[in-house]
């Protein structure tokens, strides 16, 4: 697995997934006691008009955008996590069959700036 490969694959079970499943609950809660919360934005939510849900799509996609984003940041090593003078790195490695493929690789394409590029 490459940098594009990762990344492509948690835009798509990660960030799609997570915008498409809240607003299917928001449509319509499963589960056989949702709570007080998810009743309400449910309620809300089947209120509004269309347009208002495809807006409320688009600020949920930017926002789970923006927490990936700064996520792969934090990855790179280009936002810090420690408030330290001797911090420490994250290394993200993809193992396969004995394989290792190190994910965050600094000398490669950067997370951030793949996911960017999508």
């Amino acid at each position: 697995m490459n940098v594009s490969e990762f990344v492509e694959a948690i835009r798509l079970t990660v960030e799609c997934a997570a915008v498409d499943d809240c607003l299917e609950q928001y449509a319509a809660p499963s589960g056989r006691k949702p709570s007080a919360d998810l009743l309400q934005l449910s309620e809300w939510y089947t209120s509004v008009s269309d347009r208002d849900r495809t807006m409320l799509k688009k600020a949920m996609t930017d926002a789970v955008h923006a927490s990936l984003f700064g996520l792969f940041c934090v990855l790179d090593g280009v936002r810090q996590i420690e408030n330290t003078q001797d911090r420490g790195e994250l290394e993200l490695w993809h193992v396969r069959d004995g394989e290792r493929t190190l994910i965050n690789d600094a000398n490669e394409n950067l997370l951030h700036d793949e996911y960017n590029a999508c």
